[in-house]
């Protein structure tokens, strides 16, 4: 009986101690993320812009960050998977976002995607002609799988 009643005593503290270490382990984790304020991350091609391709930018971007691109065409397709993020070009005059001579992605300039990814767009013209003949792009901004876009001039 008495064994019985120390496995029962040892059972409970173990299952509190595997509780409370989760319980840490998500605080800790919770507090990390909540400290970091928001990067912004600058893309030129030309310059001195520690990135030279929207896509580079976004790339090493994390959730909540801002992306400027400086007055350029950029000639490249865009992919924003699994973050929220915003992205302003200096002005749609001056910030082109070009299709690249081959188009992956199912023939779409810019692609946003993944369930309760917010992503900001203001500040950019948005062209083809992409590659080959007429109807090699599907669309400009194609937003799938449950994300959300806000698209402003």
């Amino acid at each position: 009986m008495q064994v019985d009643h120390l496995r029962r005593y040892r059972a409970t503290w173990l299952v509190v101690g595997v509780a409370a270490l989760a319980a840490f382990l998500i605080l800790l984790r919770a507090d990390a993320t909540a400290g970091r304020s928001a990067a912004t991350l600058k893309a030129c091609p030309t310059g001195d812009a520690p990135y030279k391709t929207i896509q580079a930018a976004i790339d090493n971007a994390q959730s909540g960050d801002r992306i400027e691109a400086c007055a350029a065409t950029f000639r490249e397709q865009i992919v924003i998977k699994d973050k929220s993020v915003t992205l302003v070009g200096a002005g749609r005059t001056k910030t082109t976002i070009e299709a690249p001579s081959s188009l992956e992605a199912e023939g779409n300039i810019v692609v946003i995607s993944g369930s309760g990814v917010k992503v900001e767009l203001s500040g950019f013209t948005i062209k083809g002609p992409g590659p080959g003949t007429c109807g090699s792009i599907l669309s400009g901004i194609f937003v799938r799988d449950d994300a959300e876009a806000s698209i402003h001039k």
